[in-house]
């Protein structure tokens, strides 16, 4: 692309800038800042802040840094629905701004507060707890109120030490991690440094967005220095189980291309608020944590200085949708909830309620015989999402159905306790060896890593 086609009267920083395009589908990889820089190599992260940029009258695909690096990719809408909405639409002569241009306009405000994350880190060996492996990788993260940066918690895993970097100086910077929740996959990062705030405008929280709502997904893809903006629409929004943990916890699913440095970006809805952050991914089927799981483990740090956990209702139940099976369990014609298969005994419920009760409603909020309660704009959801929504310690009324008679409960909830822990946050794998034989800590990563290796 020729550098002839840049206005640079409306992008004033570019009058002396060095041009340098890059799609991000190149296989060329930038290389990553040196570990050996740093006292301790075995861990170090580093933050990209860009610039505010603006986009009025630009007419590059690319937006170009002061020191030659790409800002902003806005990537082509593949929603062939959209484009026949776009032709099926009457053209209004007073209408003087693309509908492209609008939707810009509302995310380039946040565009500077969208950072790289680039960790090199130890990778743990569940199977040999004595080797240590160092990786390095990127991720995205976006800065919120209270100077706080949000990222992916499985970048800044077993931080050693934590540096950060805008890319516009060569200045490191000294960053903490404040808080890490492997169950929703988010971890809080700050810097101490006033220099590194200073303009910087924090992204502004919205709404889940409902089914068929266009979005725009946001992000550095891997290996380079520039924010992606894709547009999408949303395909499906309920619970689904988060790899990292295991939790069955709130998403919604946006079909988009997949890049593995854009997790822990943020995805904005057509007013320019941050919906959600990006999760996980099936193919092309990406996962985004919505923004009040965001904002409930923000105002959980806020509230204790620590991250204390979700809380957990200790059972096991099933679906009551078949109507002999209701009738069976002597329930009446306008009555309806879900079935209490197993109460787990390390639970404060497993001295209240029993198997083969039915509970119909938590919080005085009733619950549909496919397990399901009320949600946003008359859709429904499954009712354990009424938990995730508390803190640890909260107190919640269980109505049930025992023997024909309703009783109702009051429990106070706790956070999620296994026996075999999901993650073992904060360190490498302990182990033991005696006697020659190597002992460790039991934990679902090294079962993964065992039924991965007896497969082969």
């Amino acid at each position: 692309m020729s550098s002839s086609l840049i206005n640079t009267s409306s992008i004033p920083f570019l009058h002396k800038a060095k041009l340098s395009i890059i799609d991000e589908f190149n296989d060329i990889k930038k290389p990553y800042p040196s570990a050996a820089k740093f006292s301790n190599p075995i861990v170090f992260c580093s933050l990209y802040r860009s610039l505010p940029t603006t986009f009025s009258k630009c007419s590059v695909r690319h937006l170009v840094s002061s020191v030659g690096h790409n800002i902003v990719d806005w990537d082509c809408d593949h929603d062939e629905e959209e484009k026949e909405e776009e032709e099926e639409e009457p053209k209004k002569s007073y209408n003087k701004v693309p509908r492209k241009s609008y939707n810009k306009a509302h995310i380039t405000p946040f565009v500077e507060a969208i950072v790289k994350v680039i960790c090199v880190k130890v990778d743990p060996n569940y199977t040999f707890p004595w080797k240590m492996e160092q990786e390095e990788g990127c991720w995205s993260g976006f800065i919120v109120s209270g100077r706080k940066i949000l990222t992916s918690a499985g970048a800044v895993d077993l931080p050693k030490e934590v540096k950060v970097k805008k890319s516009t100086c060569n200045v490191w910077y000294t960053a903490t991690v404040l808080s890490v929740a492997l169950d929703t996959d988010l971890a809080i990062l700050t810097v101490n440094d006033d220099e590194f705030w200073q303009g910087v405008k924090p992204v502004e929280f919205g709404d889940m967005p409902a089914p068929r709502e266009k979005i725009t997904v946001t992000g550095y893809p891997h290996g380079a220095d520039y924010v992606s903006v894709i547009k999408g629409r949303v395909s499906g929004v309920g619970m689904t189980r988060y790899v990292i943990s295991g939790a069955n916890l709130p998403v919604f699913v946006v079909k988009v291309a997949w890049n593995l440095g854009k997790v822990g970006g943020p995805v904005f809805n057509g007013r320019g608020k941050c919906v959600g952050m990006i999760l996980q991914h099936l193919y092309n089927n990406v996962d985004v944590v919505p923004a009040e799981s965001i904002k409930h483990f923000v105002q959980d740090y806020d509230k204790n200085g620590a991250y204390t956990g979700l809380p957990f209702l200790g059972i096991k139940w099933q679906k009551m949708e078949s109507s002999s099976f209701r009738v069976f369990m002597k329930m009446e014609h306008d009555q309806q909830g879900v079935l209490i298969t197993e109460v787990m005994p390390n639970y404060p419920e497993f001295e209240i309620l029993k198997p083969y009760d039915v509970i119909l409603s938590i919080d005085g909020i009733s619950i549909n015989n496919d397990g399901t309660v009320p949600f946003q704009q008359g859709r429904r959801i499954e009712f354990s999402y009424l938990i995730t929504q508390k803190y640890k310690g909260d107190k919640i009324v269980i109505r049930v159905l025992r023997d024909s008679k309703i009783h109702e409960f009051v429990t106070q909830l706790p956070t999620r306790k296994q026996f075999v822990p999901a993650n073992i946050t904060g360190m490498p794998p302990q182990y033991y060896v005696i006697g020659g034989f190597v002992f460790t800590t039991l934990s679902f990563p090294y079962l993964q890593v065992v039924v991965s290796n007896s497969l082969r």
